[in-house]
């Protein structure tokens, strides 16, 4: 008769509790491990959805924070289109002292309240008419500024000059007015908004932790917080 004895345990030998032992050990170590990295691996993702949903959320609380700015110059802009002495100005060719007065009391009244427009200026037929603020631009701004206005159509967009005179970039918003409907604007109103005040008084109060950047849709930054090298500005944009 063939003896069995080759696939029988004795499991009362030491030798092999020992190594019965050792498996246990070593498979709930195998089971404790890749239920840990399940868990490492879900919560990774879990943080990272979360982190992506609150960013969102506060690029989306910052975008609104820059349109409503951008809004409220508008509005500005708009009242001050109305205001009687200056549509006298705007759609008058004589020069009235007593009147050009009144333009330059109000139009400082409303920058000195403001802390971030440079300068405004009335706008008649290819020329900047007044010129009223803490800064009087170069014949170099003024020019491009013009250039800009002759050839614009829409008084909704946000017009960006790089002043290499005094390091202060500038936009610019407007409330223009055309008596051809697609024509240049014969007369109008504008804001010079110094870009890096606007960005201080704007994004400061958003998140000093993080870094900022706005681009219109040509690509110019428009208000900016942090220091970012240009090739990573590059890429951003390009994204």
């Amino acid at each position: 008769m063939k003896n069995n004895n080759f696939w029988k345990v004795d499991v009362a030998n030491k030798r092999y509790s020992v190594m019965l032992a050792f498996s246990y050990i070593v498979l709930c170590i195998l089971s404790i491990t890749f239920l840990f990295l399940i868990m490492f691996s879900w919560f990774n993702k879990y943080l990272q959805k979360e982190i992506y949903d609150m960013s969102i959320v506060q690029l989306n609380n910052t975008s609104g924070i820059v349109n409503n700015q951008f809004d409220y110059y508008r509005t500005v802009l708009q009242n001050m289109f109305q205001e009687p002495s200056i549509k006298t100005s705007l759609y008058s060719e004589k020069y009235d002292p007593l009147n050009e007065w009144n333009i330059s009391r109000y139009l400082n009244y409303a920058l000195n309240n403001d802390g971030c427009i440079d300068y405004s200026a009335i706008y008649q037929n290819g020329k900047l008419k007044q010129i009223v603020g803490s800064v009087h631009p170069s014949d170099e701004e003024q020019q491009e500024l013009v250039d800009y206005l002759l050839q614009s159509h829409n008084d909704k967009d946000i017009f960006y000059i790089k002043n290499d005179r005094d390091s202060h970039n500038r936009l610019f918003l407007f409330r223009m007015e055309s008596d051809v409907f697609g024509k240049a604007p014969q007369r109008g109103i504008l804001f010079a908004i110094n870009q890096e005040k606007l960005s201080n008084n704007i994004l400061s109060k958003t998140d000093e932790k993080h870094g900022y950047y706005v681009f219109d849709k040509q690509g110019n930054q428009i208000i900016h917080q942090g220091n970012f090298q240009d090739d990573l500005l590059q890429k951003i944009w390009g994204n």
